[in-house]
């Protein structure tokens, strides 16, 4: 929830001023620094979870693959067993894609605003009288 409030507020139409104040804070802020590295540490980890729910889905598919059904037991179980492997790959799949998005949206605007901030000395420069 946290990651869709943050691609919302870097998304939404503001100032370039309010935009570049933000990047500002967010690189240079000691806090934001510190909320960074724990995003890093808990993308690692849901990288590790995402590896986990692979190799299960993998094992689930082989033992499908390998044994004989004996009775509908057994059957629903392996059915509940790979819904549950697909299901934690799935949620981490996207979890780490749409960190990505975050990641690669926030530098895009860090970008353009650094851009527009650069642009902007030059035209104030030159459009003194002379």
């Amino acid at each position: 929830m946290a990651e869709i409030c943050v691609f919302v507020l870097l998304i939404l139409p503001m100032p370039v001023r309010w935009k570049r104040a933000m990047i500002t804070w967010s690189s240079r802020s000691t806090v934001a620094q510190r909320v960074l590295y724990g995003v890093r540490i808990a993308f690692g980890f849901v990288f590790l979870l995402f590896a986990d729910a692979v190799m299960r889905l993998r094992k689930v598919q082989q033992t499908k693959d390998t044994t004989r059904l004996i009775d509908e037991h057994t059957l629903c179980q392996q059915k509940v067993q790979q819904f549950y492997a697909q299901r934690n790959t799935y949620l981490t799949g996207i979890t780490m894609f749409l960190g990505l998005i975050l990641i690669s949206t926030h530098s895009l605007i860090a970008q353009l605003v650094e851009g527009a901030g650069s642009s902007a000395a030059p035209r104030l420069v030159s459009s003194g009288p002379g």
